[in-house]
């Protein structure tokens, strides 16, 4: 059983805080090759993942924020802002799913 608890986070996130990207992920899989990537990705404060989706394959992606809060915002084909979220568990809004190709 794998399982997700506190001292998890907290190795994920130290070794994200000693990252120059200031994230790291934490795989569940075991190669790429599998249908679903299933993975941790501890993100700190000044980490940014550069706006991307999903086209080949076609695959959806989840966001579940388990602490802190991250900012989504989704673009429509010519980067115009179409939508913005921030995930915050303290304010009750826990994750979203986005769907392929966006």
């Amino acid at each position: 059983m794998k399982v997700i608890n506190k001292q998890l986070l907290d190795t994920t996130s130290n070794k994200a805080k000693a990252s120059t990207r200031l994230r790291i992920n934490h795989n569940f899989h075991t190669n790429t090759d599998v249908t679903i990537n299933r993975l941790l990705n501890a993100m700190e404060p000044g980490s940014y993942i550069r706006p991307h989706r999903h086209l080949n394959p076609d695959k959806e992606e989840i966001f579940l924020v388990l602490r802190g809060k991250i900012g989504l915002i989704l673009f429509d084909n010519q980067g115009n802002i179409t939508e913005t979220l921030i995930l915050d568990p303290s304010a009750g809004t826990y994750g979203a799913e986005i769907e392929p190709g966006i």
